[in-house]
């Protein structure tokens, strides 16, 4: 499958992978020299400060202009969501192979979705532990489920978004760009993997209102990177960490709505 950019765009046709075979994990210089050249550091830095930029800027928009629920809906990810996709298909388009497969580790096998689905799985119970050490209790006993018919815009803001988008987005972004790119200037594995995730942490603190939700953000996301991250390294592609960052998220939306 590969994704064409129409009107004659200058951007390159990226390519990605389902596979069904087994690719051993790279030694750390092997996988050094096959993504030499690629995005440096500041690219992958420019695209963070960017989203929290535009997440810091939005909330105090939203404080001055009334804005109607749904467009704050779109809005809340897309600030965050542009960044990172735009500065990602510029910083490949200079510096990339012009294969997501390749740049990004974008491929998946059959034992992506076992092992994506046990770090998921996992790393939502640690969360919730977290949430109980910090709070009390899960989710600090918020219920959101309701007996009505859920709207089009409620079902993406909820559901689709967190669920579906956001894991894609942010894994190509974290661990297949901005990883990737820290390996390459460190020659260090678990020092792109620990900088990654707290960056990753990073970034979700923006959304905390409190110390306690500070706490519990930051240790959940950064735990969750950081277990994204190796999954990702030691395959050699992000299709567990995507798979991962579903499960990580889908079980909390299923908590939160049941």
């Amino acid at each position: 499958m590969v994704p064409q950019f129409a009107g004659g765009s200058r951007l390159p046709q990226y390519a990605f992978a389902v596979t069904t075979d087994e690719t051993p994990a790279l030694p750390a210089a092997t996988r050094a020299s096959q993504w030499g050249g690629g995005p440096g550091v500041g690219w992958a830095a420019s695209g963070v400060v960017l989203a929290v930029l535009g997440v810091l800027g939005y909330e105090r928009l939203i404080l001055l202009v009334p804005i109607d629920w749904r467009v704050q809906a779109l809005s809340s990810y897309l600030v965050v969501w542009i960044p990172l996709v735009a500065v990602a298909l510029i910083a490949l388009r200079l510096r990339g192979s012009g294969s997501l497969v390749h740049d990004l580790g974008l491929r998946f096998t059959w034992l992506d979705l076992l092992w994506g689905a046990g770090v998921g799985l996992l790393l939502r119970l640690v969360a919730t532990l977290v949430e109980i050490a910090v709070y009390g209790s899960s989710l600090a006993g918020v219920s959101i489920g309701t007996d009505a018919a859920p709207e089009p815009w409620f079902i993406f803001a909820a559901v689709i978004a967190p669920v579906l988008i956001s894991p894609v987005i942010e894994e190509a972004y974290f661990r297949g760009f901005t990883q990737r790119a820290v390996e390459r200037a460190s020659r260090s594995r678990w020092t792109a993997i620990i900088v990654t995730a707290l960056v990753f942490a990073a970034l979700h603190l923006v959304e905390a209102n409190s110390l306690r939700s500070a706490i519990v953000l930051g240790v959940s996301t950064l735990l969750f990177g950081a277990a994204a991250g190796a999954l990702a390294s030691y395959t050699g592609r992000i299709g567990g960490a995507i798979v991962a960052h579903i499960v990580f998220n889908g079980t909390l939306v299923a908590l939160l709505y049941s």
